[in-house]
């Protein structure tokens, strides 16, 4: 994916009425990647896909719910490329000083500068759980698209409904999942799926965070690395099978994922100190016999 992008303008978007812009769209491969000069929160309302955004690229499906801030690039590819895309998504643009005024004229719990910045984050992602953006998000759509008497109005009580949820999100504890609920999963897929690849970056995308931010809590939450992690899975299911098994130790490396002989030796003598051959003989020879 190329870094070169485009800043839209926001004049051909926004509501003259509102400033506020909705839309419901076929995610496809002629879009480029972008910035704006607005805020643009995204939700994803049908299939699964990818988001290339401040130079990552994100696994996105259903439910998820971005925040880009001003100048953060970024642009939705659908999963497999068709003449029908598979990825639909809901997008709300608004100038930040809009944001700015309803903060100042609504009692909301928060100050505009609290929210979505990219001084702090050049993204923010969450998950719609339980469903309660997406009904936000249908009416925003709704009522953009039916203009119907006193819809500017109701744009703007929806928008305001929609940023208390997100703000509810971002701070409520079970909305934002502590490192355990969210990393728990991803631990669970590795000790299930230990033979296969499994990068940083895929880990991380399981766990809705970006790579660096992933790798920092998955190190508090473990006292491991990611790769480290990986490698002590292997190499304890490598040990149950050279105990309870006859299968040749290059059979063994290639079941847990290794496929390197000498790397997987050198691993293993690291890990546990002896070569696989020696630790095989040392636990057959301790067995209790029978």
């Amino acid at each position: 994916m190329s870094k070169k992008h485009y800043s839209r303008n926001t004049n051909i978007y926004l509501d003259p009425l509102v400033n506020i812009y909705v839309s419901r769209y076929h995610e496809n491969y002629r879009s480029v990647l972008h910035t704006h000069d607005f805020l643009e929160i995204n939700y994803v309302a049908e299939g699964k896909g990818y988001q290339y955004i401040d130079e990552e690229v994100v696994q996105v499906t259903s439910g998820d719910i971005y925040i880009i801030p001003v100048g953060t690039a970024h642009v939705y590819r659908p999963a497999i490329q068709a003449n029908n895309p598979s990825l639909i998504v809901y997008n709300c643009l608004f100038p930040v000083e809009k944001l700015r005024e309803w903060c100042e004229s609504i009692p909301l719990p928060f100050r505009s500068e609290q929210l979505f910045s990219n001084e702090v984050r050049t993204y923010y992602r969450y998950h719609d759980s339980h469903n309660e953006a997406k009904g936000i998000f249908e009416r925003l759509h709704s009522e953009f698209l039916q203009r119907r008497s006193g819809y500017s109005t109701l744009l703007i009580v929806h928008v305001i409904e929609l940023l208390v949820l997100l703000y509810r999100f971002e701070n409520d504890i079970h909305e934002r999942w502590l490192p355990s609920n969210r990393l728990e999963p991803v631990m669970l897929y590795i000790r299930s799926n230990y033979s296969q690849s499994i990068s940083l970056e895929q880990a991380a995308s399981m766990a809705y965070m970006s790579p660096s931010h992933f790798h920092r809590l998955f190190k508090q939450f473990t006292g491991q690395t990611f790769m480290e992690y990986v490698q002590n899975v292997r190499i304890e299911e490598c040990c149950m099978l050279l105990r309870t098994t006859t299968l040749k130790v290059q059979d063994i490396a290639n079941r847990v994922g290794y496929h390197d002989m000498p790397y997987f030796h050198s691993l293993f003598k690291r890990k546990m100190g002896v070569t696989p051959r020696a630790y095989r003989s040392v636990q057959n020879h301790h067995e209790p016999e029978q």
